[in-house]
C-alpha cells in the first residue's frame, strides 16, 4: 500500500499521523522540530529471502528507490533498515 492511498483525512478514525507519537521515540532537534528516532525505536526481522528485489537502471540514491518502490519519498528510511544501511554503508 502506498502512503498516498491511506485515507488519513477527519474521516477515518483508526489510523492518524499523530498515532506515531505513540509507536516511535521522539526527540526535538535544533530548530525545536519534534522528529521521530527511528533508528532507536525499529527493529525489523525479515528473513530475506522473503523481500523482492529491486534492480536500479542507473545509479539512485535512497529517496528515488523508495519513490520508485512506494510511490513516496519518505519510506526510505525504511528501505536502510531492511537493507541494514548504516553511516558507513549509505553511498
Amino acid at each position: 500500500m502506498k502512503i498516498k492511498q491511506l485515507e488519513l483525512d477527519e474521516t477515518n478514525n483508526y489510523l492518524k499521523i499523530t498515532d506515531l507519537e505513540n509507536w516511535f521515540e521522539t526527540f526535538e532537534d535544533k530548530r525545536n522540530n519534534t522528529v521521530f528516532d527511528l533508528n532507536r525505536t525499529i527493529y525489523i526481522n525479515v528473513d530475506p529471502s522473503k523481500l523482492p528485489d529491486f534492480e536500479c537502471s542507473s545509479e539512485m540514491h535512497w529517496p528515488l528507490i523508495s519513490y520508485k518502490i512506494y510511490g513516496t519519498t519518505r519510506l526510505a528510511w525504511l528501505l536502510w533498515k531492511l537493507n541494514k544501511v548504516d553511516a558507513s554503508t549509505i553511498f
